[in-house]
């Protein structure tokens, strides 16, 4: 698109207004500024208030120009699956069914793909009831946002819990961008890598439960790095598994003394440098969409949203063979989506996100 701003010539109170115009992709707009890919590859940010106008352009490739791969939806999901996988799945028709010991929702989830007709659903949710109850786990539906079957749920009565964007990008263009530095980082920095997590590594996690361990390790190519500050103790840590080309970055997470240090650029940056060299073409991570310093973060270093999903959970009286007609109510629901199913850091989400996203 094209931006027409307006902005004093030397800066603020310098001198007359100038416009000028800023053409690229709009990556995010949030918080009063929006975010942009410049046509000469560079993100700026430009403030909401300096906008005159905008207006859509085509967009054409450049010679050279490295753009995100666009696969499908369900294929994404599927890999994402692959790279956080739950010690048991089982196919139910179209979808699977995921436990793990109640460790993370995407894990503890149903991975619910495709467009069903009304019976077939109404079957599949039978027998999804069925599974989870001997497994004595609640019953969790992970679907894409607005997709068939979130609408059939939500028209049903099921309840969604906060959307959550599914983005990517080019790890060749990420690092690129990350390359660019604008000023000499406030400390010095110096990032570990390991084929499994440590003591240093938990210590910014903060979650060394041996169930998800046993998450975070299970995929055949994985790698965990540790970001140290200039006295040693560890600063920020991050996880990518590399799957069909793709790397997964998750558990990603900075102590809170640490903000604004260039801690995670330089996860990043670690993380997808061991994912090149593991053969990744392309890297996806995932942020709630109410997380909009996490993704100002993302969209300067090059991420673009493909999709968004979430997960729902099922009225009350739900059982096998119980029917819900659609518009059945929501009565007795209760708060909180992910209670006992862990803090949905297999979504890559991570506990001291604010600081993470901030830094």
């Amino acid at each position: 698109m094209s931006l027409r701003r307006v902005s004093p010539a030397g800066g603020a109170g310098s001198g007359p207004a100038v416009a000028t115009d800023v053409v690229g992709r709009l990556l995010l707009w949030a918080d009063g500024e929006l975010w942009v890919r410049r046509n000469d590859t560079r993100v700026v940010a430009v403030p909401e208030a300096e906008v005159l106008s905008g207006v859509v352009v085509p967009e054409h490739p450049r010679p050279g120009h490295v753009r995100e791969p666009q696969p499908s939806v369900e294929w994404l999901q599927r890999v994402a699956d692959r790279g956080w996988p739950a010690e048991e799945q089982e196919p139910l028709g179209p979808w699977v069914a995921r436990a793990h010991r109640g460790v993370t929702r995407r894990a503890n989830s149903v991975l619910a793909p495709g467009n069903l007709p009304d019976a077939v659903l109404e079957a599949l949710l039978d027998d999804v009831a069925a599974w989870y109850a001997r497994r004595g786990l609640p019953v969790l539906v992970q679907a894409p946002g607005g997709g068939p079957v979130d609408v059939a749920l939500a028209a049903r009565g099921w309840v969604r819990g906060e959307a959550t964007l599914f983005q990517t990008a080019a790890v060749e263009a990420v690092l690129t961008e990350l390359g660019r530095e604008d000023a000499a980082p406030a400390h010095r920095l110096v990032s570990g890598l390991s084929a499994r997590p440590d003591d240093a590594w938990y210590a910014v996690d903060g979650d060394a439960d041996p169930a998800r361990e046993a998450i975070l390790i299970a995929p055949a190519s994985v790698g965990f790095v540790t970001v140290r500050g200039p006295d040693g103790e560890p600063w920020g840590v991050g996880r990518a598994s590399v799957v069909d080309g793709w790397a997964g970055l998750t558990s990603l997470a900075t102590v809170p003394h640490a903000r604004r240090a260039g801690v995670g650029r330089e996860v990043l940056r670690a993380l997808l440098s061991w994912s090149a060299a593991e053969g990744a073409h392309a890297a996806y991570l995932q942020v709630r969409t109410a997380s909009t310093a996490a993704r100002a973060l993302y969209a300067r270093s090059g991420f673009t949203t493909h999709h968004t999903y979430g997960y729902l959970a099922p009225p009350a009286g739900f059982a096998p063979g119980v029917g819900l007609t659609p518009g059945a109510p929501a009565d007795g629901v209760a708060d909180g989506l992910g209670d006992g199913l862990g803090d949905g850091l297999g979504d890559g989400l991570a506990r001291h996100w604010i600081s993470w996203a901030t830094s």
